[in-house]
């Protein structure tokens, strides 16, 4: 069968150049060696016994295969805008081979019958758009700036990218499409601009491998699978949106300093995030609406914990600066197992309700900084509870006055079912104490007189040495008072001395008044003398000092168990 040469434009119409010719083409570098065209380029029901083709001259060309038949292997060699393959399909063979040197604007495969593709040895295609019902592809060794894969109603069952540099790849519209083995070995080369992996709408699929992903941005979403394994390093922002799976286990490693993890949407009946070799090093860490999920071992700079969990939340063995409550509700339980706090430490619980939230033990002592709006922790489990930093709070801002006094109420009622009768008591004054700064309880003028004494004296029942502090404090003030009134009643300074070495017990006896003292000093006067003024200080004197005495004794019972 004679070989068709190609010469000039012949067979050219309009702005294209189409050959499609019914013959076999043995050696398609040399059959259009000779071919010299400005159009672009399209061949039509040819069917390619060997296929090497070198397009270097042809720049700026488009290069189309339409209802094309190769055999196995298509060599291209290209400087070209696009090149697209729609309709192909193999005579013999599964898996065709795709090997690409130099560089294309777009690789397309659209609607193709190849049941494997394998891409390999190229060196850079700017887009490359693959939309086509397959069983397996292998994408290997090259740079991709942009990739999007489109596949649906196909049994795709491996999925593989080993050593791809690239700034985006986007897979999605799956369908229902069914994995048997998902892997990923990609290297980004490229340092320009988004960095980004998106797969998206995977259904039903029996297992997901991702390994070592580099340096760029990676989002899952849609993903139905009994088994995902992903292994990720050094990735600057990592999106899992949207899975169901029986087990999803995620190994990171990182050296980035502002490194993003989010979760959300997910349904795992065992799903878990570990560290990679050391301990992982998180600057921000993002869970919503999640199910059975454990992270253990991690340093976090701020962790999000947003909207409902409808199943098993835990951390254990991790260090925190942040840690932020917002919109948060679960079902079954978040447990917190040895965390600690570095840095900021700071809590923020914000329109959140913390039933079936376990500490263990408590960090609420460690915290630095606390932001309380519109939540609860009524149902929050402590174990080893032993107080809460109060400066924490009174340095945060925009804490008002009315979620204080909530956030003490309810800490308050913590240490009650504890049966911590000190917390209790420190944080029933606390919560006094925020009762006479809000003007919104709208208390009478007794019950803020009640409650600033019971403040000034004892701190509400916490503080022994307010109360023997005024008691002092009365005792000298009355001495004076006392000093002023020998004197101005005509005693002399020795009587005065006199008085107060023989009588001093009385000062500290509120059931005995001054005008039962006996005159030792004086046989003819059996008592002394004092005007109608003195006695009433004496009565009002007696009162304050039962009263503190009172307070003094009241207080200790912080310590009752």
């Amino acid at each position: 069968m004679d070989i068709p040469k190609f010469q000039g434009n012949e067979f050219q119409e309009g702005n294209i150049f189409k050959i499609n010719p019914k013959y076999d083409f043995y050696n398609l570098y040399e059959d259009l060696e000779g071919l010299n065209v400005e159009s672009d380029i399209y061949f039509e029901d040819v069917d390619f016994t060997f296929f090497k083709i070198n397009f270097t001259r042809l720049k700026e060309r488009n290069i189309k295969f339409t209802n094309c038949t190769f055999l196995k292997d298509i060599q291209l060699e290209s400087k070209n805008k696009k090149i697209s393959f729609s309709n192909c399909k193999l005579s013999d063979n599964d898996t065709v081979n795709i090997s690409l040197r130099g560089k294309a604007e777009l690789l397309e495969i659209e609607k193709c019958y190849f049941n494997n593709i394998e891409i390999k040895n190229f060196n850079t295609v700017e887009y490359l758009h693959i939309t086509s019902a397959l069983n397996s592809l292998s994408i290997e060794n090259g740079n991709i700036l942009n990739m999007s894969l489109f596949f649906q109603d196909c049994n795709l069952s491996k999925l593989t990218f080993g050593e791809v540099g690239f700034k985006r790849i986007e897979i999605n519209g799956f369908g229902n499409t069914h994995f048997e083995s998902f892997f990923v070995e990609a290297f980004c080369l490229t340092p320009e601009n988004e960095k980004i992996i998106s797969l998206e709408d995977l259904e039903d699929n029996e297992r997901v491998d991702i390994e070592r992903i580099f340096e760029y941005s990676f989002r899952i979403n849609g993903f139905s699978s009994p088994d995902i394994y992903l292994l990720i390093e050094n990735c600057p922002f990592v999106t899992i949106s949207e899975l169901k799976t029986d087990f999803f286990h995620m190994f990171m490693g990182s050296n980035i300093e502002h490194n993003t993890l989010r979760i959300s949407d997910c349904d795992f009946k065992n799903g878990n995030l570990d560290s990679y070799l050391d301990k992982l090093k998180l600057h921000t860490l993002y869970l919503s609406r999640c199910s059975n999920f454990s992270c253990n071992n991690i340093e976090v700079e701020k962790v999000s914990l947003v909207n409902s969990f409808k199943g098993f939340v835990e951390f254990s063995n991790c260090i925190f600066q942040k840690l932020h409550f917002y919109d948060f509700k679960i079902n079954h339980y978040l447990v917190l197992n040895n965390i600690f706090f570095e840095g900021e430490k700071h809590l923020g619980i914000d329109n959140s309700i913390l039933n079936k939230v376990e500490i263990n033990p408590s960090f609420l002592h460690q915290i630095n900084s606390l932001y309380f709006n519109k939540s609860s922790i009524k149902g929050l489990e402590i174990y080893n509870f032993i107080g809460l930093n109060e400066e924490a709070i009174k340095s945060s801002k925009g804490f008002e006055i009315s979620e204080k006094l909530s956030f003490y109420r309810e800490l308050k009622s913590l240490a009650e079912s504890s049966h911590n009768n000190y917390l209790y008591q420190q944080f029933k004054a606390l919560e006094y104490n925020e009762l006479l700064k809000d003007e919104s309880q709208k208390i009478t003028n007794l019950n803020k007189a009640i409650l600033t004494l019971n403040k000034l004296s004892n701190n509400h029942g916490t503080n022994p040495l307010n109360a023997l502090s005024w008691y002092l404090g009365f005792i000298i003030i009355y001495s004076l008072i006392l000093f002023i009134t020998f004197l101005s009643s005509g005693y002399s300074t020795e009587t005065f001395l006199t008085f107060y070495s023989s009588n001093y017990t009385y000062l500290f006896n509120p059931f005995q008044y001054i005008n039962s003292l006996e005159r030792k000093d004086h046989i003819e006067d059996t008592a002394y003398i004092f005007n109608y003024a003195v006695k009433i200080w004496d009565i009002l004197y007696n009162v304050a000092i039962g009263y503190l005495i009172y307070q003094f004794v009241a207080s200790f019972r912080k310590f009752n168990r």
